[in-house]
C-alpha cells in the first residue's frame, strides 16, 4: 500500500479515534465464538463519530455494530487519478440484522451505504476474510 496523500492524514486520523471507541463499546459475545459479518462503503460521505454513535445504537436492538471503518482513500491506483474520498464499514452481524436493514440504518444516520461482495467471520481472534 503506499503511502497517503497529505489531504488524506486528517480523515485517516478522524477515522483511527472512531475505530478506538469502537473497540471499546462492543456487543456482549454470545459465546460461539464466530458470527456473520459484512462490508458497507460509504463513498463521499465521511462517516462521523456522532453518526456511528446513533446508527450503533439503532443497530444494537437488531444484533449488530459497526465494528470497524477503513478508509479507502481518494485515489484509483487503475486509473491514476484522484477520485471521491471513500470509506468501508465492518459491520458484525450477531442477531436478525440483514444488509437492508444496516442500508436503511445508515440512511437515518446520513450514511448512504451500499453492501459490497465481501463478507468476513468475526473470531474470538480476530476478523478473517
Amino acid at each position: 500500500m503506499s503511502e497517503p496523500f497529505p489531504w488524506e492524514i486528517p480523515f485517516i486520523e478522524r477515522l483511527e479515534l472512531i475505530n478506538q471507541e469502537i473497540q471499546i463499546v462492543t456487543l456482549v459475545d454470545d459465546g460461539d465464538g464466530e458470527h456473520r459479518g459484512e462490508w458497507f462503503c460509504a463513498y463521499e460521505i465521511e462517516p462521523s463519530l456522532e453518526a456511528v454513535r446513533e446508527m450503533n445504537t439503532r443497530l444494537r436492538e437488531k444484533g449488530a455494530q459497526v465494528i470497524e471503518i477503513d478508509w479507502t482513500g481518494g485515489y484509483d491506483e487503475d486509473l491514476d487519478e484522484v477520485g471521491g474520498p471513500g470509506w468501508d464499514l465492518a459491520v458484525l452481524l450477531m442477531g436478525d440484522a440483514t444488509d437492508e436493514d444496516i442500508i436503511q440504518v445508515g440512511e437515518e444516520v446520513g450514511l448512504d451505504l451500499s453492501a459490497l461482495d465481501i463478507g468476513f467471520f468475526r473470531r474470538r481472534d480476530g476478523m478473517v476474510a
